[in-house]
């Protein structure tokens, strides 16, 4: 009985899984704490009671705040393309066909839930 070898060793498929994971955890983590370390400085400036404590779970939220007026159909987006929408929540979002680099900023909103303390 012959075996055929596939070229796929199984150990390398889980290492290569493990180090993807590892990328993005560490990528994110990242993003997280650098978000953190941003907003707790705004945070801190207008709220110096806001701090971060062992133990306590961080929930981030945003709300975006756009309006017709925020981006104008035809409008040269700044990456080079045409607005094909309005700023108006979801269409403003529609603009990313036209310009790949298109997003849009909204303010970020940090809570502290401390369990201990409930």
């Amino acid at each position: 009985m012959r075996t055929q070898q596939t070229g796929c060793d199984p150990r390398h498929h889980i290492r290569l899984q493990a180090s993807l994971r590892s990328r993005l955890l560490s990528t994110v983590s990242g993003g997280i704490a650098l978000a953190a370390g941003l907003t707790t400085g705004a945070v801190q400036a207008s709220d110096s009671s806001f701090s971060f404590i062992p133990g306590a779970l961080i929930v981030s939220s945003s709300t975006y705040a756009g309006t017709a007026a925020t981006v104008t159909v035809g409008q040269t987006l700044p990456g080079g393309g045409t607005a094909i929408a309005n700023g108006t929540y979801p269409n403003v979002f529609e603009n990313a066909t036209a310009d790949g680099s298109f997003g849009v900023t909204s303010p970020l909103i940090l809570r502290g839930i401390y369990p201990s303390r409930q």
